[in-house]
């Protein structure tokens, strides 16, 4: 009784929420189209979820025709080089992907937006100049410790230039983006997103000629001239160069101190990732890390599913909470919760039923030893995308770093695995075990918050009522 009582909470909580849609500020993308076009907020949200779509088909895409072109090896050599090059660029990063566009947004709302602006735009100059200058300089002059790094090998060497050219591009694109985004300013955005993370690395591989060191060349060639042409119109927009010293020292501090804490969650977040392919790759050689990163890669797109999901998550319990609707938020997180574990469930389910075909359409009939890893690692699916789905309840609620602390403990986890794992099914597992201890986690980090929330609410009832 008590679980038939439960569900029936959980539907009619799923009810809610979708009665409730048209009276928050993305409603009418339910109610009404022609209110949504209406209303610049949502037509935004949904102008940028359809680019994420649009750039994960392209993705799907370069994926296919990269297998096509480059066979296993070249494939999992160009797998390889792309994961270094997230593992590389975000830490290079320092945090400013979160920081920089939520100093320019405050920035741009207060009394002297254009001189605030300024100096934010000019100390991100700095730490860029300085950041991939260090970076450009030791990874040219150490290129067969980098490729050894990654690719476990130092015969990978004529990679080394290529990533260090992505690096540089997707570093200066993540800056542009950031930029636009923080003023709004989403049409250009999204397209700046469209062309550089969906058509360009899908061109770079159609013009490679079969080399993918020459794709990933010609993919931070056209990535890093992509990003200066912006910038150069960013930089005569703003003019950092008025900024006074004293202002850019200022802009400096205040997007590190809050940008370096959340290095350790970002850089964890990408070890699960992409740790596992390069650790392939120096174990079992650079196909059977192929087969790991085409693995992997699914994982994430089914997450991507609910991204959007929690894009809108985090306004709209941010609006609750403002208001005091907690057991609204509780009703909320538990119905999307229960939502994306069993929708994802029904997907992973068709998936490993289904993984033969799929890896033969996505990659072709000589990747079909690939498809036991694929099944093992389609189940770790699930407890990622309740991961995806938790963590804007978690930001939009605690000032504690949960997250980072989740990924870190994950992290450590998939290590165990990979030091005592001999081989690709190890790895697999590795993932799943991690991914679901991120679930779990997140799972009591809810629970912890939901509760403190709870008891300071009832203190707070209880010192109104004594007065």
């Amino acid at each position: 009784m008590r679980r038939a009582a439960r569900y029936r909470g959980t539907f009619a909580a799923a009810r809610a929420i979708v009665a409730d849609l048209p009276n928050c500020w993305f409603g009418p993308l339910v109610r009404t189209p022609a209110a949504a076009l209406r209303n610049r907020g949502a037509a935004r949200y949904a102008a940028t979820f359809a680019t994420e779509m649009a750039v994960l088909l392209l993705n799907m895409v370069t994926l296919r025709l990269a297998a096509t072109l480059f066979g296993p090896t070249g494939f999992g050599g160009y797998s390889v080089a792309k994961r270094a090059v997230n593992v590389l660029t975000y830490p290079l990063l320092l945090g400013l992907g979160i920081a920089f566009p939520k100093f320019v947004a405050q920035a741009s709302a207060g009394s002297r937006p254009g001189a605030a602006r300024r100096a934010y735009v000019a100390a991100w100059g700095w730490i860029a100049a300085l950041s991939l200058g260090l970076f450009s300089i030791l990874a040219t002059l150490m290129r067969g410790q980098l490729t050894q790094a990654f690719f476990g090998s130092s015969s990978f060497e004529h990679f080394a230039a290529p990533i260090v050219l992505c690096t540089v591009g997707l570093y200066l694109q993540t800056g542009v983006y950031a930029y636009f985004r923080a003023l709004l300013r989403m049409d250009v955005a999204n397209t700046f997103r469209f062309l550089t993370s969906g058509v360009v690395p899908l061109a770079s591989v159609a013009a490679a000629h079969g080399s993918p060191a020459r794709a990933l060349f010609v993919l931070g060639s056209v990535w890093t001239a992509s990003a200066l042409l912006p910038g150069v119109a960013i930089a005569a927009r703003e003019r950092p160069q008025a900024a006074s010293p004293a202002e850019v020292l200022g802009s400096v501090t205040q997007l590190l101190v809050y940008g370096l804490p959340r290095v350790p969650g970002e850089l964890a977040l990408f070890g699960l990732f992409s740790l596992p392919p390069i650790w392939a790759s120096h174990r079992l050689g650079v196909e059977a890390a192929g087969f790991v990163s085409f693995g992997l890669s699914l994982v994430q797109y089914l997450g991507a599913l609910f991204s959007a999901a929690s894009i809108l998550l985090l306004p709209y319990l941010s609006r609750l909470a403002a208001l005091g609707e907690w057991r609204r938020i509780k009703q909320v997180v538990g119905a999307l919760s229960a939502f994306s574990l069993l929708s994802l469930s029904v997907i992973v389910a068709a998936g490993c039923l289904a993984s033969g075909v799929l890896v033969r359409a996505l990659l072709g009939e000589s990747f079909s030893p690939a498809e036991p890893l694929v099944r093992v690692l389609l189940l770790s699916s699930v407890p990622y995308g309740y991961y995806v789905v938790v963590r804007s309840a978690l930001d939009s609620l605690a000032t504690w770093p949960h997250n980072s602390i989740n990924l870190t403990v994950s992290l450590a986890v998939l290590l165990v695995f990979l030091q005592m794992g001999t081989s690709v099914g190890a790895e697999a597992a590795g993932v799943c075990v991690g991914l679901v201890v991120l679930a779990a986690l997140s799972y009591r980090s809810w629970h912890r918050v939901v509760r403190s929330v709870e008891g300071r609410t009832a203190a707070t009832g209880r010192s109104q009522g004594s007065c």
